[in-house]
């Protein structure tokens, strides 16, 4: 069993939130087939569960609770994000930052598009050192997966309790934790008009700027939006604020 499928379980069989369409998708890779899982035509919510990249789990107590507060403790030990976009989809998925293939930027910035100068926060590029992480086999066996090989500047960070089938599993959650901590930059732009409306959370973005004070030169430099909001005005303009993370090296 993985996490992916706890997910799974939680959306469709307790809440009954997901399509009657997305049962035969699911159930066939879950479930082999041998069983169905039921769907209402109530549902309102298409999924995206990443299930290959899922660690495996013996055992799991859903502790009691809200459904949300229960997905989200169950995202954060593997790493995952979990979120509902505007088109009704949940998703279940690792940042798309570390998928095998990165998407083409929806657009890029440009100081011609900002209202004001961006907000530029820089992060600590040496806020983890080196993250390892321990814990076991489905069978019992010790396993343990780190990154990078050799601590870099910045404290190790080490977490126990994991359930996983192979030591390479845990190196991948391991990097993706690594490299999220040690991005670069977060910044603020604030758009004219609603712009905000056309794009999307997790969309991939380019943004050309150039601040002396802020000591900085990017030409498409890569960032991932993690927060939209529109403001509609009185004269009907609207201003679009939107929050992204720079793209992990």
């Amino acid at each position: 069993m993985k996490y992916a499928k706890i997910i799974y379980e939680i959306i469709s069989g307790h809440c009954n939130l997901m399509v009657p369409g997305e049962r035969a998708t699911y159930d066939t890779q879950l479930w082999s087939g041998a069983f169905t899982s039921p769907a209402f035509n109530e549902g309102f919510l298409f999924l995206d569960i990443d299930i290959t990249n899922s660690t495996a789990v013996d055992n799991y107590l859903v502790k009691e609770g809200g459904f949300w507060e229960r997905i989200l403790e169950i995202a954060n030990i593997e790493f995952y994000l979990a979120y509902v976009d505007l088109f009704n989809t949940f998703h279940y998925i690792p940042h798309p930052m570390f998928g095998a293939t990165l998407p083409t930027p929806v657009f890029t910035i440009t100081s011609s598009h900002l209202l004001q100068p961006l907000k530029v926060i820089p992060r600590n590029t040496e806020e983890v050192g080196q993250v390892q992480l321990h814990g076991t086999t489905p069978q019992g066996l010790q396993i343990t997966g780190k990154y990078p090989a050799q601590p870099t500047a910045g404290p190790i960070v080490a977490r126990s309790g994991y359930l996983a089938t192979s030591s390479s599993l845990m190196t991948t959650i391991a990097t993706r934790m690594y490299k999220f901590e040690n991005r670069d930059y977060r910044i603020e732009a604030k758009l004219q008009g609603a712009v905000g409306l056309m794009l999307a959370l997790l969309d991939r973005v380019g943004v050309t700027y150039t601040s002396s004070a802020d000591g900085i030169s990017w030409s498409t430099k890569k960032f991932w939006i993690d927060g939209i909001t529109v403001e509609i005005m009185s004269d009907f303009n609207a201003v679009t604020t939107l929050v992204l993370d720079a793209e992990a090296a």
